[in-house]
């Protein structure tokens, strides 16, 4: 594995590591902090995320001022991680998964350079797509690999 690999997390790794506290998706988060990976995002990796981090706070959090901080750690996350603009493309990426709605993290993975995809979502089709330079695993898979 490179040194400091970059990676692009799904949504739903982010809130399994964030609000459900699956192990994988924390240690991922784990060394985003201790500063072992680079996080990627797309402009609309990043809104979905502050969506759904939005709609899961209002429903899992009671108390208001942990809900902001909950949001506001959306927002530290986003700050130290690599922008990536996958909008003003010329060459379109052709590979296209199962569920359109998760194309976007494909984008973000080709035009970000990334390493690694991360995603625990088997029924979009993501982890049988091919992307040259891209490897993509769930989050156990990548803690597995990381930790080899």
């Amino acid at each position: 594995m490179v040194s400091k690999p970059k990676v692009v997390v799904d949504t739903n790794v982010f809130i399994d590591g964030l609000i459900a506290g699956k192990d994988s998706s924390q240690q991922i988060m784990d060394l985003f902090n201790n500063v072992k990976i680079t996080l990627l995002f797309s402009q609309d990796t990043i809104g979905e995320l502050a969506y759904v981090a939005k709609i899961i706070s209002r429903k899992a959090i009671r108390d208001i001022d942990k809900r902001i901080e909950f949001l506001s750690l959306i927002m530290y996350i986003f700050y130290h991680s690599k922008s990536v603009n996958t909008i003003d493309q010329d060459n379109r990426l052709e590979v296209r998964c199962k569920d359109p709605r998760d194309d976007m993290f494909l984008d973000c993975a080709y035009y970000g350079k990334a390493d690694y995809l991360i995603s625990d979502d088997k029924k979009s089709g993501l982890h049988s797509v091919f992307i040259d330079g891209v490897t993509i695993l769930t989050s156990d898979d990548f803690i597995k690999l990381y930790n080899e």
